[in-house]
């Protein structure tokens, strides 16, 4: 949409295991219901990769392709080596 609000995601994780163990996100309208899919993650013991790969809900004229946890996901794994 061309006048959503952006999104920023930080995700923290376990350098071993890349279990996630928390995250930010800052944005606009909607942004905090996002930070429930974090809390899912740390509390089943999800992984960096888990949340990669996870069906989350998508709405075409509200969300973008790849969610921006996921997006921060993949990011992270990248630095997790």
């Amino acid at each position: 949409m061309p006048a959503a609000p952006s999104v920023t995601c930080r995700l923290v994780a376990d350098p071993t295991t890349g279990a996630i163990l928390g995250g930010q996100l800052i944005g606009g309208h909607g942004v905090a219901k996002r930070i429930d899919v974090v809390s899912v993650a740390v509390w089943h013991h999800l992984t960096a990769a888990d949340l990669v790969d996870a069906d989350l809900g998508y709405c075409p004229p509200l969300s973008p392709t790849w969610d921006p946890i996921q997006i921060a996901a993949r990011k992270l794994l990248t630095q997790l080596g």
